[in-house]
């Protein structure tokens, strides 16, 4: 049965992941425990906190700012999950926001906390049905159950509040053109990589609306 779909059926071997072929998910043939999962986020957080990875980009923030405003408009408190550096969360704060971030890696909380960030240190720390909006960029596809994830993220959600996040499209030009030499591609640190209709298929079955255009996605 597909982890993202529930669905049963043939699966095809892409280099270290089996891809379903009805919601074309792509899964790492080995999904790590906790404590691996772990290790992978500390080894990416110095170029995290360096930058190499994310940068203080002020269009992309001042993009997702505007989504934000376009589809909940009286949002105030805001959740950026899987903060990283915490720049987002710095720019949300600028923009008169109330706005908190959280990162698993234990390296970043410590960086946030020299940089004076409003974050939380853990997720049971997290206040339930607190927040109108959470923000989560590029994070679900380190995860290894999705389902709980996102179960996780709507608790923290107000009722009616909206959850914006983002992640690299395995059926996409890119990903087609480069094949293993795809950036995303790797099983040891991408575990599971979301086509749209599979990412679709999952916040359908968890009762989400969807709102976003492919075209927005693509702008984060």
């Amino acid at each position: 049965m597909c982890l993202i779909c529930h669905k049963y059926g043939q699966t095809k071997q892409v280099s270290g992941y089996h891809e379903c072929q009805y919601c074309k998910a792509r899964i790492a043939d080995v999904l790590p425990d906790n404590k691996a999962v772990q290790k992978v986020l500390e080894d990416h957080a110095q170029s995290y906190m360096l930058g190499n990875l994310e940068t203080f980009d002020l269009l992309t923030y001042t993009k997702r700012v505007d989504v934000l405003k376009k589809y909940s408009k009286s949002a105030k408190t805001i959740l950026d999950f899987g903060c990283g550096n915490g720049n987002f969360v710095k720019f949300l704060t600028s923009n008169k926001y109330n706005a908190f971030g959280f990162d698993k890696s234990e390296d970043i909380k410590k960086h946030l906390k020299i940089q004076n960030t409003p974050f939380y240190k853990s997720e049971e720390e997290i206040p339930n049905r607190h927040f109108d909006v959470i923000t989560c960029f590029d994070v679900i596809e380190h995860t290894t159950n999705p389902r709980i994830f996102i179960q996780i993220l709507t608790k923290k959600l107000k009722k009616g509040g909206s959850l914006v996040l983002s992640t690299p499209n395995s059926q996409s030009i890119s990903a087609w053109v480069l094949g293993n030499k795809w950036w995303v591609f790797g099983p040891t640190a991408h575990f599971i990589l979301f086509s749209t209709f599979s990412l679709k298929q999952l916040l359908t079955d968890m009762k989400y609306r969807m709102k976003l255009t492919r075209a927005e996605a693509r702008g984060f």
